[in-house]
């Protein structure tokens, strides 16, 4: 039917809006520094950047910060991240590498821009790229320009392949073998020769002008994209070594591409007139779906984030197409600053949001509640699983403790301080308990004793939090010079101080919010200057980027020891390798997260508690689709394998 109608052989084109999207618009108001965006990019600490014709914003999701200095960085056209982690942004005066941290950045010129071209001086660039040595290429109106150890030559290309777009010009990627190709913007294919330093001409694509895009896909085989839709190339090897053009093919035709980026299934095109398309690249017909809601309007560029969002830039703002990774658990009945969320004892949820103790039990749809108690007059702080029951600790000193029965016991410890602070577990059935205005930790006993430690010699000003690991070490932080702990084993029975080495400053305050344990049993805290694990007697940042953040709340999964941290600015997670960003954009009802109101589950939920409710992440390691999974019918007699769908089979 194909080869009959071969004027209708274009793809087919579904017009979806994938249920998994929301969509968000960012414009002047939430704080860009104007509404026509160029090029986008994600510095490892999740912050997107985006370059404009006034210069650069970043946001956390949220909001946006511009940045207008120095004046050459306006009328930006490429941004990229080289792997250091600092970025790279190409303008129309120069190239500018950007150094991001937490709660700014620095922006210094590698290279000056000019309007006249010169030997020194880059001539509005339209592209940059990063090889994997370090060496820097960009791309300007008829010519490449490689930079290295501090030094700039320019490779001029033939005037045929030059281009006269305002926004692209010439494209580059490294094949597996780490050897650089550019692709001109009217189809010519070069290698460079890092012997010689030059340029090598290999091959031309016919038919193809006006390139603008260009994505490599891995083993040799790369996209193109222009006003004439998709191109699929793989380049082989020749006789020589060299790279040569194996096979050429027309994946989608009609569509005006701007930009490529993918996932691990997916390749999304952005247009130049008619919104956003993806595509199965691994299929050698795919069908395109055009994603209806961002509007069929003119894309920039696009940027997948660390997260699977997708970011676009327009001219008239940025568009957020995100999938909510967080669900709200009872948004109508929590939503109230969180004081404590308990879910690790006897597979039972229980939050605290001030004045009232929910009980929060799992549905087929969802969550329902059960009100445990409501205390009006005053604040229940923290709370834990005990004796068959809850037990609740209030602002007014009292715990009371509401058994499965629902028979309510009330009892007001003998206390040095005002009330009980913070609770947690021992391993034997008991609690531990530290105290507000006061160096006194009790041992609460299942038998209903008390234990009393007095720990005035510690140099810790006021107790945050305590923890047990599961080598039954007993640590406690608080607010101190320096990092300082208490810590407790039951082999010597008393506390001790442990002051651990670190690179913060000889004085500086610091506040131990929250901790946890790595499956090692190490301890991860969450201070007011950053995130430290302790390794022997020092304390280290666990990732620098995470230095001087005020991290109220710490969690580690302790099935990969990933670990996420929450603070007044929303929820960061760290896999070991780069650092992941939530916040109401990503689906919690707040982005401050409350002092210790992370944890997860026994099911590996993550629990995450704010100043406006709580929400839960599910499955929250895989952020794309996996395959479908193959069945394999083996005959081990006959030694014969078969897949069902591609193999016949016959059951007898």
């Amino acid at each position: 039917m194909k080869r009959l109608i071969p004027l209708l052989l274009l793809i087919t084109v579904s017009h979806i809006w994938p249920q998994q999207f929301e969509v968000h618009r960012f414009g002047i108001k939430e704080g860009l520094n104007i509404e026509l965006t160029k090029a986008l990019c994600q510095d490892d600490l999740g912050f997107i950047w985006v370059a404009t014709d006034v210069g650069l914003s970043r946001s956390d999701g949220y909001s946006f910060t511009s940045y207008t200095s120095p004046s050459g960085i306006a009328f930006g056209k490429s941004l990229i991240k080289r792997r250091n982690g600092n970025l790279l942004l190409a303008a129309d005066l120069g190239l500018f590498e950007i150094i991001p941290s937490l709660d700014t950045a620095t922006i210094k010129t590698l290279i000056p821009g000019t309007r006249q071209l010169t030997d020194k001086k880059v001539w509005f660039p339209k592209s940059v790229f990063e090889a994997a040595d370090g060496t820097i290429f960009l791309s300007e109106q008829g010519s490449i320009v490689r930079f290295r150890n501090g030094n700039l030559k320019r490779f001029f290309l033939p005037k045929e392949e030059n281009s006269f777009n305002f926004l692209r010009a010439h494209h580059f990627f490294e094949l597996d073998n780490g050897e650089l190709i550019v692709v001109s913007h009217n189809g010519g294919l070069y290698r460079y020769d890092t012997k010689s330093d030059q340029l090598e001409k290999f091959a031309l694509l016919i038919n193809q002008k006006n390139i603008t895009a260009v994505k490599y896909l891995g083993n040799g085989r790369f996209l193109t994209g222009n006003n004439r839709g998709v191109y699929s190339i793989t380049l082989g090897v020749g006789k020589d070594g060299k790279p040569t053009v194996s096979d050429t093919k027309h994946l989608v035709k009609d569509l005006s591409v701007s930009a490529f980026e993918k996932s691990d299934e997916l390749v999304f095109a952005t247009t130049w007139d008619n919104g956003l398309f993806s595509f199965r690249y691994g299929n050698n017909d795919p069908a395109a779906t055009l994603y209806t809601e961002p509007g069929r309007i003119k894309f920039n560029d696009i940027l997948r984030g660390r997260n699977s969002e997708l970011w676009l830039s327009s001219e008239s703002g940025i568009i957020l197409l995100t999938r909510r990774h967080f669900q709200e658990v009872l948004p109508e009945v929590i939503k109230h600053y969180v004081q404590d969320i308990v879910t690790i004892k006897d597979d039972l949820t229980y939050v605290s949001d001030g004045n009232t103790l929910y009980k929060v039990i799992p549905t087929e749809k969802g969550y329902r509640h059960e009100v445990i108690m409501q205390s009006p007059d005053n604040v229940i702080l923290t709370i834990a699983r005990f004796r068959d029951g809850i037990l609740a600790s209030l602002s007014d000193g009292e715990l009371v403790h509401v058994s499965d029965n629902g028979i309510t016991t009330r009892s007001t410890p003998d206390l040095k301080g005002k009330f009980i602070k913070y609770i947690s577990y021992g391993n034997s059935d008991d609690l531990w308990m530290i105290e507000e205005a006061a160096k006194e930790i009790l041992n609460f006993r299942s038998d209903g004793t008390i234990i009393r430690y007095d720990v005035s010699f510690s140099g810790i000003e006021s107790f945050s939090t305590i923890f047990m690991n599961n080598k039954g070490e007993l640590f406690v932080g608080g607010t101190s010079s320096g990092i300082e702990l208490l810590k407790f084993t039951h082999a010597s029975g008393k506390f001790t101080t442990f002051i651990p080495a670190s690179n913060l400053p000889k004085g500086r305050l610091v506040t131990v919010n929250d901790m946890d344990f790595t499956r090692e049993g190490i301890p991860v805290l969450a201070t007011s200057v950053g995130v430290f694990v302790i390794k022997g007697q020092r304390a280290e940042l666990l990732e620098n980027s995470l230095s001087m953040v005020n991290a109220r709340s710490l969690s580690v999964d302790d099935r990969n020891d990933n670990v996420w941290i929450g603070t007044e600015n929303g929820l960061y997670g760290y896999d070991g390798q780069g650092i992941s960003h939530y916040d109401v954009v990503s689906g919690l009802p707040s982005k401050t997260i409350g002092t210790r109101t992370i944890t997860i589950d026994d099911d590996g939920v993550l629990w995450v508690g704010t100043a406006e409710g709580v929400a839960i992440m599910k499955n929250q390691y895989r952020a794309e689709p996996s395959s479908s999974p193959l069945l394999l019918v083996l005959n081990r007699k006959l030694g014969l394998s078969l897949i069902p769908g591609k193999d016949p089979l016959e059951i007898t």
